[in-house]
């Protein structure tokens, strides 16, 4: 999530977060506290609950709960699990630009060795020791390749790209092979890396 998202989303929704934490408040002096340790859980809860119901993406949520909701478990509450960072988890995409090929890789540790993977697997396709270059690469991200093969010898044509959503990889990579020339573009390789 950008900054300037979280930032807008920090100041949206901590009106209702800490309205929230108010009536919490406000029910355990009515209740008898319960003890530090369950109060920070149930105001995590809250908050976490309040990030869930957001209409972000579930990135963006696990991020919402990691930077509004982590402080209210307290130090004093050492049996709590808190959430475990998200990993960076990398993947490519490999082509080969004559027979349309293609290879990938997704959740590898770094971009050096999914691109190898990506490379290895592109040239076991083709057939070809040589021909294959990254179409596309990135970390916790979803990649999406669209290729047309053109019959009125243009040749073959592809277009790659990103995002957070599949959905919307896969839509701008169809309309990136469709700018460059192709006529019949279909999406051949999609995932998320993360």
């Amino acid at each position: 999530m950008s900054l300037a998202i979280q930032h807008a989303f920090a100041r949206s929704a901590l009106p209702a977060i800490k309205a929230a934490l108010v009536l919490l408040g406000v029910a355990f002096a009515l209740l008898g506290s319960t003890g530090p340790v369950q109060a920070g859980l149930e105001a995590y809860q809250l908050c976490a609950q309040n990030c869930a119901a957001s209409p972000l993406t579930s990135r963006e949520q696990d991020a919402c709960v990691q930077i509004n909701c982590s402080g209210l478990l307290g130090p004093e509450s050492p049996s709590v699990n808190r959430l475990p960072p998200i990993p960076t988890l990398y993947g490519a995409i490999a082509i080969d630009l004559q027979t349309l090929a293609s290879g990938s890789a997704k959740g590898m540790t770094s971009a050096a060795t999914a691109k190898q993977r990506a490379l290895a697997e592109c040239q076991r396709a083709s057939g070809r020791a040589s021909g294959c270059k990254i179409a596309i690469h990135g970390h916790n991200v979803c990649l999406a390749l669209a290729t047309s093969s053109e019959t009125d010898g243009r040749g073959n044509v592809w277009g790659a790209d990103h995002s957070d959503d599949g959905w919307v990889a896969r839509r701008k990579a169809t309309k990136a092979c469709r700018k460059w020339g192709g006529s019949r573009c279909q999406v051949t390789v999609t995932f998320c890396t993360g």
